[in-house]
């Protein structure tokens, strides 16, 4: 081991370093030397001064909570050498304001970058085929995200309370969308996925106010549990011929929601679906729930068909 700048190195097998740790707790700013191909896990981790981090060419991981709770943590230079970034690398850089993931990275951790509070634009590497879950967690200035061409899964709770997302486009390609991926998103008024997407886990749009129209990818043949659940501004629901089920209270309490016509191939709605769904005027069934106890206003018209 060696140190050098109240940073102490661990020399590795194949003659390059990993940073193990920091020996001064007070660090502002870090400029790692060259020759350095790894950040342990935890190596910054609670370095509440850390403001500025400058990492060379040749470093090829961020090990897991490295940059945790770098709480002052304003910018950091990612190199082109980056491959991996581990779970809870940079989790509660509460200052960190922007991040550019470079080409090269095709390893992204969970919850990478939760409780980032002032992140508000966030460009990922094409070389990700997978958002992990909660990636930005509770990433309440979050704007602007740039997404990989390839991508085709997001993970669960990967955009779970980002309350200033306001407008995204997801890639042609994608195939999932993972439980609550958008959940309590506040000010998501506007999000197009391709037809190529084929899952939507339960409650990935939960708790979206703002969203006030949205179009059910033709992939997509089950409303999952809670999938609309208190999206109180959607006015408009698309769906395609090809919706097979609607979930345990999907479309829960979507007060501004006034017409639905369910696709006369859908063999289940369920419990709860719509459930104070209180300006709903207008609702064509297939004849198959007739008899169904659907919770719907007393005052909406029925059509059968």
């Amino acid at each position: 081991m060696k140190e050098k700048d109240g940073l102490l190195l661990r020399e590795l097998a194949d003659g390059t370093y990993e940073l193990a740790e920091v020996t001064d707790d007070e660090i502002g700013y870090a400029e790692v030397p060259k020759g350095v191909s790894r950040i342990a896990p935890m190596a910054f981790y609670g370095c509440l001064e850390l403001a500025y981090v400058s990492l060379p060419e040749g470093v090829r991981e961020i090990g897991e909570q490295a940059f945790g709770q770098c709480r002052g943590l304003r910018e950091i230079f990612l190199p082109e050498s980056l491959l991996k970034i581990g779970s809870r690398a940079f989790r509660h850089c509460k200052r960190l304001e922007r991040v550019t993931l470079p080409h090269g990275v095709k390893e992204l951790g969970s919850y990478a970058f939760i409780g980032c509070d002032e992140l508000a634009a966030a460009s990922l590497s094409d070389g990700l085929t997978c958002l992990p879950d909660g990636v930005f967690m509770h990433c309440a200035s979050l704007r602007e995200v740039s997404l990989p061409c390839a991508l085709s899964k997001i993970g669960e709770q990967a955009f779970y309370g980002c309350v200033s997302l306001a407008s995204l486009t997801l890639p042609d390609g994608l195939l999932r969308v993972g439980k609550e991926a958008f959940y309590a998103c506040e000010g998501l008024s506007s999000l197009t996925l391709p037809d190529s997407v084929c899952v939507l886990g339960s409650e990935a749009l939960a708790e979206c106010e703002s969203l006030t129209r949205f179009s059910l990818p033709r992939g997509v043949s089950r409303i999952e549990n809670g999938l609309f659940s208190g999206c109180i501004s959607l006015a408009r629901l698309d769906l395609h011929d090809g919706v097979r089920s609607i979930g345990d209270a999907a479309l829960y309490g979507c007060t501004a929601l006034k017409s639905l016509t369910v696709p006369a191939a859908t063999e289940r709605i369920g419990n709860l679906a719509l459930a104070h769904c209180v300006s709903l005027s207008s609702l064509t069934l297939p004849a198959r729930f007739r008899e169904a106890e659907l919770f719907h206003p007393h005052a909406c018209r029925v059509v059968y068909t």
